[in-house]
């Protein structure tokens, strides 16, 4: 920096700042004056310290009074501009899981992740995309009976039904290629039929599997995005798993129809297995696994619209949950306790973890995994760290687990 200076340019991140003309990437904000960066140069002496006594004494000559920096450089105020944003955040293109109850909520979140996180590049359609990978979105409750349609979808429910013959029927329309539903129950036979007899026969079948993927039809030219759907009875066989893994996905105008049809094409086989059986069957999640979860640069703009205006309303249900289970912290004979309890057992304990120190703690959680939610891990920190300061002082403060530290006497 002091030998050659700066100049402008970006980041390794996009950011563009005052880059320091050196083989590290180093840089100072643009929200700096150049000419200032260059005084600042220009003032400075480098002075090398050879020894320890060398350093000592130097620093002795600066501190005494004849140096009244004050007096001499006035203070710089630099007003402090916010960042903007730089519309592609760090991370692992392969690592994002979103959980939602409905379609619509789940929709939200891929808008926002993909956008933020979504890597760019290019497509065989000369446009760019920002593109996730192996993208895992879990719909936990939507009803195929009367699906949840908020107006910013722009789906009505008659689209919706008209879409789902593609996936359900064994025919295509005329003069249609392919359907997803003709490659399940038409080209080669009713795979469908195939996994209702399955799990009827043996409910705890782990091979009831549709595929969709024929590579001579592939070759054609003709590939489908949905390749393979894996149906699973859970809960004691009371409730029916849907996992779907879709090769190509445009999150944007081609996710929710398919969420819809698959979550109808599960119901389709919950009810075929109930009616053979002396059981009523329920859904359980449905699973879309986007092996490219990509929105293209033409939607860019509506779906970070979407976000901007739906998201808080929509996602609000997000921290009230960690399915990984609860938990109660309390000073117990001078030692943070942190109880795990799972309220689907009735507020069952299933273990607790012990410690001095927040730090203590967190390591225990963090061993075993027991927090799956950004919210539920915050949250957990902040009870932490008063539970922490009232154990260190416990004659000024008393701790009550989601009330600010009381003060003794008060």
């Amino acid at each position: 920096f002091f030998c050659r200076g700066v100049e402008r340019g970006k980041t390794s991140a996009g950011v563009e700042t005052w880059l320091v003309k050196s083989s590290v990437e180093a840089s100072i904000d643009l929200d700096v004056p150049l000419d200032l960066i260059n005084r600042i140069r220009a003032e400075t002496v480098i002075e090398w310290c050879r020894t320890r006594e060398n350093l000592l004494a130097r620093l002795s000559y600066f501190s005494t009074s004849r140096f009244d920096f004050l007096a001499q450089n006035a203070p710089v105020y630099i007003p402090k501009q916010r960042p903007k944003d730089a519309g592609i955040w760090p991370t692992r293109p392969t690592t994002h899981t979103i959980t939602a109850s409905t379609v619509a909520r789940a929709w939200v979140q891929i808008l926002d992740q993909v956008m933020r996180f979504g890597q760019l590049s290019q497509t065989h359609y000369d446009s760019a995309q920002k593109e996730l990978l192996g993208l895992k979105t879990v719909v936990a409750a939507e009803d195929p009976n009367k699906f949840h349609l908020p107006d910013f979808m722009g789906l009505s429910a008659e689209r919706v039904a008209s879409y789902l013959p593609e996936v359900l029927d064994a025919r295509p329309p005329e003069g249609t290629k392919y359907t997803y539903g003709w490659l399940m129950r038409g080209h080669w036979f009713d795979q469908v039929e195939g996994v209702i007899a399955k799990l009827v026969a043996e409910p705890d079948a782990r091979s009831a599997v549709i595929s969709l993927w024929d590579p001579m039809v592939a070759r054609e030219g003709n590939s489908p995005c949905f390749n393979h759907l894996w149906f699973r009875l859970v809960d004691e066989n009371s409730r029916l798993l849907l996992i779907t893994t879709i090769r190509s996905n445009d999150m944007m105008k081609a996710w929710p129809m398919n969420a819809f049809a698959l979550r109808k094409l599960q119901q389709l086989v919950a009810q075929a297995i109930s009616e053979r059986i002396d059981y009523q069957v329920g859904l359980s999640d449905l699973v879309t696994i986007s092996d490219s979860a990509h929105i293209y640069s033409g939607d860019w703009s509506a779906a970070m619209s979407i976000v901007e205006t739906h998201y808080d309303r929509q996602v609000k249900d997000r921290s009230d949950y960690d399915p990984r289970g609860q938990y109660r912290l309390q000073l117990w004979d001078g030692q943070l306790t942190l109880i795990h309890q799972m309220p689907e057992l009735n507020g069952a304990v299933l273990r607790d973890f012990v410690g001095k120190t927040a730090a203590d703690i967190q390591k225990q959680i963090v061993r075993f995994g027991l927090v799956s939610t950004t919210s539920h891990a915050l949250y957990l920190g902040r009870e932490l760290e008063k539970a922490e300061r009232a154990r260190l002082e416990p004659d000024r403060y008393e701790y009550v687990q989601d009330k600010p530290l009381i003060l003794r006497g008060q």
